[in-house]
């Protein structure tokens, strides 16, 4: 019942942050989720939601041609690279995976706080498309968190506000059903977890229409402000924990 009530609450949280900023579902949920949990559990547990929602963003939007065009190496990499990473997880110390994550946390919040305006050139982008999908499947594979490197990377490209979002979704949505396959195919993903991911889609959606309500009445960078100083402070906290 304690953990039923935690998942609704947090993914209710969540989703109205995802309806708010057009991203972080999953790092919010499983920054809170990973202080109560196994991170393969929290990970397991967001599978779902975060594929439903980001699966509707991913098809709206007019760029999705262009940006499968563009970024598919990318794309392709970091799908490879989360299988991979999370097979590796059994042989890696959870504390240490814990840890990782609140460094992700941390690097993502101050980066995007600080705002600094990098540009990719274009003609970078074809080697850069692989590395940086690589390093994002690695970080999503073994802490979770597809939000870094892959949110500075790819507004670095220039991409429009909307495109951008598009991206983003294209991105969670295809390595929500990785992560799902993965953790099922190595035995993380059990009969129980499976029920409680399919118990955080309801809120989730929830929180993302109260979400985009909010967004139409309240300043959306300093909503998304006042969130990447909680994840500051949650990635913080679980670095303490696993210190």
């Amino acid at each position: 019942m304690e953990t039923a009530l935690l998942i609704l609450i947090t993914f209710l949280a969540a989703g109205v942050i995802k309806g708010a900023t057009g991203m972080g579902l999953p790092i919010f949920s499983l920054a809170i989720l990973a202080l109560r949990m196994p991170m393969e559990s929290a990970m397991a547990i967001i599978a779902l939601p975060s594929l439903v929602t980001n699966l509707w963003q991913a098809l709206a939007g007019g760029y999705l041609r262009t940006l499968l065009r563009k970024l598919w190496p990318f794309l392709t990499l970091a799908m490879i690279m989360t299988w991979l990473a999370i097979a590796a997880r059994g042989a890696i110390d959870s504390a240490l995976l814990l840890r990782l994550l609140g460094v992700l946390l941390c690097v993502h919040a101050l980066i995007t706080l600080t705002a600094p305006h990098w540009r990719v050139a274009e003609r970078y982008i074809p080697w850069l498309n692989p590395l940086m999908g690589a390093l994002t499947g690695a970080a999503t594979g073994l802490a979770g968190a597809a939000i870094f490197p892959s949110a500075p990377y790819l507004q670095a490209m220039g991409l429009g506000k909307e495109a951008f979002v598009q991206a983003l979704a294209l991105l969670f949505g295809l390595l929500a059903i990785v992560m799902g396959a993965a953790l099922t195919a190595h035995n993380y993903m059990g009969r129980e977890l499976a029920i409680l991911s399919v118990w955080a889609v309801p809120p989730a959606l929830i929180g993302l229409a109260l979400g985009g309500k909010i967004r139409a009445r309240l300043s959306e960078q300093r909503f998304r402000q006042a969130v990447l100083g909680m994840l500051l402070i949650l990635g913080a906290n679980l670095l303490l924990r696993s210190a």
